[in-house]
């Protein structure tokens, strides 16, 4: 059993505090606290945006990097990962739309057509649960592949996240709820 990193603990606490910050106080006028964009507490909202969500992945990258998928083991990861990531997605992400659509001044109501599919597409602060489920999908079938410990394989990755980086937009918009 590996033993608890105070340092990583503490940064992910962090973490935490500011990505609830950040969905308390809201990202427009019109979200969260509903805050005029001029308000100090917006403005420095804004700002944490370059620290929230790079530190999120910073640290569920030294996580993952703790305890990666094994060899033979693919399945076993990824069953963890759905128990983890889409377990908690699921429940939780449905519980929040049920709250929304019958609160009264709600931010965003999701519509019963919408409703089914709330898993497969971004819904609020959930797609970061299935953008990780994703990336955990891609980085078991690396490593299994022991791509990343070629120069090519690291070269022909680097170079494939960078043109679906550059082009994101002419894809992404398919995920979202319209």
């Amino acid at each position: 059993m590996l033993k608890r990193d105070l340092k990583v603990d503490t940064a992910r606490g962090i973490a935490c505090i500011l990505l609830v910050s950040y969905h308390t106080i809201g990202y427009s006028p019109l979200t969260g606290l509903r805050l005029a964009a001029d308000s100090p507490i917006a403005i420095v909202n804004s700002w944490l945006a370059y620290l929230r969500m790079p530190l999120f992945t910073i640290l569920s990258g030294i996580v993952y990097a703790w305890r990666p998928v094994l060899p033979g083991h693919t399945i076993a990861f990824l069953k963890g990962k759905v128990l983890r990531l889409i377990l908690p997605l699921i429940c939780v992400g449905y519980l929040f739309a049920v709250v929304q659509m019958i609160t009264p001044g709600a931010n965003y109501k999701v519509s019963l057509e919408q409703f089914p599919f709330l898993m497969f597409w971004p819904y609020e602060h959930f797609w970061f649960l299935q953008s990780l489920f994703i990336i955990f999908i891609v980085i078991s079938f690396i490593d299994k592949n022991n791509s990343l410990k070629t120069n090519k394989g690291f070269i022909s990755i680097f170079f494939l996240s960078s043109i679906l980086f550059v082009y994101r937009d002419n894809f992404t918009t398919f995920f979202f709820i319209q």
